[in-house]
């Protein structure tokens, strides 16, 4: 179980974020339940709102290791149902009678993991492969309907320098529909769903982009080596190439739109009480069309902390993106 409490700095307020996961039965059994306040434009409307999002999640787990030598090959299928209901603040009002979004969903991620020395950041030669579906619907009770469907490639590849990699992320993501669903990892570092630029505020978005990982310092010490332990600075340089569009795929659309951002990440990985993996660090880019720099934190569990006891290595880090105007 993970339980996760908030503080909002610009909300005022508080919130929980509570995870159960039962691994002793097959398939796993998955409970969320959460409450939140976010900033966006997730329910539509065209502008962003602060608003309060309360939610709860059922899903059952398919976890599969299909081998574990010379390379470890896993894949992990989750399928459930997730409630969704939405309130206005900061003066904000959302029409109660369209507030509540009830869907079905399902997920699959295939991870090939060829073996590596421990302390390398990327899997050697290693993919990850993910594709998921959700779907609101009026039957389940939903008052806001939406699709959405993302699917994302990642390609590893080792660097000339101890330890160092290369990870190559394709992505694709089609929505519709009221609902407005999180986009990272489907278009550039920097930009946001709602922008007319780039045409990421359209149906569709694709997306390439290259991640360098490096390590900068292999630290292991800390304080009184469980309360807090510092296991890693680590260090990335990535570059961002994506486009939106509505309707069929045309080429020459997405490379009118297209935009890039280049920049890097330095990232603390830690471990708290001797058992909680915990990452924070900081992110900075610059969007060579718009001219624009953009910086982030990042802060919480490593990626792929529960799908494999190692450094992440090639993951899109969820970032909370801000502006230098």
């Amino acid at each position: 179980y993970e339980i996760t409490g908030l503080y909002g700095l610009d909300s005022k307020r508080f919130g929980y974020n509570v995870k159960f996961i039962n691994r002793s039965l097959w398939p796993s059994i998955n409970l969320r339940a959460y409450d939140s306040a976010f900033e966006g434009n997730t329910i539509g409307g065209g502008d962003d709102i602060w608003f309060r999002e309360r939610g709860g999640e059922f899903a059952l787990g398919l976890p599969v290791i299909h081998r574990i030598s010379p390379e470890v090959i896993t894949s992990v299928s989750r399928a459930g149902a997730r409630l969704r209901k939405f309130e206005g603040l900061d003066g904000c009002i959302i029409n109660r009678g369209n507030d509540l979004s009830a869907a079905l969903f399902g997920e699959f991620t295939l991870a090939r993991m060829p073996e590596r020395p421990v302390r390398d950041l990327t899997p050697g030669w290693g993919q990850t492969f993910f594709i998921g579906h959700e779907r609101s619907l009026a039957s389940l009770g939903s008052e806001l309907t939406g699709r959405n469907t993302v699917a994302r490639l990642t390609q590893f590849a080792p660097s000339p320098f101890h330890h160092h990699g290369i990870a190559f992320t394709l992505a694709h993501q089609n929505q519709s529909g009221l609902l407005r669903y999180n986009a990272v990892g489907a278009i550039p570092r920097g930009y946001d769903i709602n922008g007319a630029e780039g045409g990421f505020n359209l149906r569709n978005k694709l997306s390439l982009s290259m991640d360098y990982h490096f390590p900068l310092w292999f630290a292991d010490r800390g304080i009184g080596m469980t309360l807090l332990h510092l296991r890693l600075l680590r260090a990335s340089l990535f570059a961002d190439y994506g486009a939106g569009w509505n309707g069929d795929f045309d080429a020459d659309t997405w490379k009118r739109n297209v935009r890039t951002s280049i920049g890097g990440t330095l990232v603390a990985s830690t471990t708290t009480l001797y058992v909680a993996p915990l990452d924070f660090g900081v992110s900075a880019g610059y969007k060579t069309v718009e001219k624009d720099w953009f910086f982030g934190l990042i802060f919480g569990l490593p990626m792929n902390a529960g799908f494999s006891g190692r450094q992440p290595a090639g993951f899109r880090e969820c970032l909370r993106g801000l502006r230098w105007e």
